[in-house]
């Protein structure tokens, strides 16, 4: 009986690919019925018994350092479920695979596979859990790419006694506020206590799109609409604390030609508005996402200092935040070194009074020194330097008397920090403690 029903199943599957039609299930469809297994904690049973061989764990392409494996607590029980993230061999459409979420809950020492939401298209975009509905319990967000595409599909998923229900897709939503999205958020913009929708897309005419949605009544409703037609190249969104006391959403607009800037838009009476737009304060040549660089839990714009071409020295990022009003404030300054993955963050009371110089010698693969300035005056201390060292060439008689402290080391390389016998009493002055506090390792 089995083997018949298979074969009917293959015959429908040729006539659909002869026809060059392409049958789509609704989200509803995708989302399957649990099974349940018995198996130790390992985590290659978990996989074994819930993973066919057809699926493989995959990676949302926006959140590659949160893991195809996941815990989150779903239904509120103080217990996380574990969430799969998995891709599928198995492809009856030409254009599109299968990719989709496992949701496991774990009782009395057994795992049961509560859900299993399936979608189609080039990848997982994201999968994102928090609560839109106003029930206290996070509902889960997918994104897929699409191929050939820029533009993602979002589909959400509520969950209620058990059971996840569809709550966002194609057709619960009409032609203008579509699925589409190039750059996602949640969060509470208006304050409400209950968190909106933030879709960020590009149209056709290079203009960019902010929506912000509610979850009301049962179905999302549109707060606002914002149109910014200023024909940018690209821009990226970032949705979160503008100020200690008020979120925003903060869009980098790259122009083109080495021309970059970012608007700041906040929510009052349920109205986005423009508290910092194009001008001399956000600019910069290059684009630098905004994002939350020091972890005070406050999204920081970035821009790159001019380059003090007398010297020949290399550019640093200067951090800022919203000031509450219609200006920005300096937080932080810091040298990146990207090529050996690592960052200088620049005390605070140094200001502007200093340059950062690149030298190069034949044993060193590179070396960085910061010297002070003194009424603008470069004379040539050095407060300290950083030198990168390929790691079987590296031997400490190569720096002879002077002080130093390892700062990174891994297979290829090993980075040092040399200290130079500036002042106690002088600003500028570091040992190892502070050159190590200094030191951070860029994290992509």
């Amino acid at each position: 009986m089995l083997k018949k029903i298979n074969l009917i199943m293959l015959v429908i599957i040729i006539l659909f690919s002869l026809s060059g039609c392409k049958v789509y299930k609704s989200p509803s469809d995708l989302i399957k019925r649990p099974k349940t297994l018995e198996y130790t904690n390992d985590i290659n049973n978990i996989l074994s018994n819930f993973l066919s061989e057809q699926e493989t764990l995959t990676l949302a392409v926006s959140q590659t350092n949160k893991g195809s494996i996941r815990r989150v607590d779903i239904d509120g029980d103080k217990t996380d479920e574990m969430i799969l993230l998995y891709k599928s061999d198995k492809n009856i459409y030409k254009d599109e695979g299968q990719y989709g979420i496992i949701i496991l809950k774990k009782n009395n020492n057994q795992w049961h596979e509560i859900n299993r939401i399936e979608g189609w298209g080039d990848s997982i975009d994201l999968v994102e859990y928090k609560d839109i509905t106003g029930d206290n319990l996070p509902d889960i967000f997918v994104g897929y790419n699409t191929k050939g595409s820029t533009n993602k599909r979002l589909y959400a998923y509520s969950y209620h006694d058990g059971y996840f229900n569809t709550i966002y897709d194609v057709g619960y939503y009409n032609a203008i506020y579509d699925t589409e999205y190039r750059e996602f958020g949640l969060d509470d913009l208006n304050g409400d206590g209950k968190n909106e929708l933030i879709l960020l897309n590009r149209l056709e005419d290079n203009s960019t799109n902010i929506r912000v949605l509610n979850y009301f009544n049962g179905q999302f409703n549109a707060i606002d609409d914002l149109l910014i037609d200023n024909n940018s190249y690209y821009s990226t969104m970032n949705v979160g604390n503008a100020s200690k006391y008020k979120k925003g959403i903060f869009i980098d607009f790259d122009m083109g030609t080495y021309f970059s800037y970012t608007n700041l838009y906040i929510m009052k009476n349920n109205k986005l508005i423009e508290v910092l737009k194009y001008n001399d304060k956000t600019a910069r040549r290059d684009m630098i996402r905004s994002q939350d660089i020091n972890n005070d839990n406050i999204i920081e714009i970035g821009l790159i200092s001019k380059v003090n071409w007398r010297y020949n020295s290399i550019p640093i990022n200067i951090w800022y935040q919203w000031d509450g009003e219609d200006n920005i404030k300096l937080v932080l300054r810091e040298y990146y070194n990207y090529d050996f993955g690592y960052k200088i963050q620049i005390p605070s009371n140094w200001r502007d009074k200093f340059i950062v110089i690149e030298d190069y010698y034949n044993n060193i693969k590179n070396k960085v020194s910061f010297y002070p300035l003194y009424s603008n005056k470069y004379y040539g201390e050095i407060i300290f330097s950083i030198e990168t060292y390929d790691k079987d060439k590296w031997n400490p008689n190569l720096l002879k008397k002077q002080k130093y402290t390892v700062l990174k080391e891994n297979e290829k390389n090993i980075v040092i920090g040399i200290i130079y016998d500036i002042n106690e009493e002088s600003k500028y002055f570091v040992n190892e403690e502070i050159i190590k506090n200094m030191f951070k390792n860029i994290i992509e």
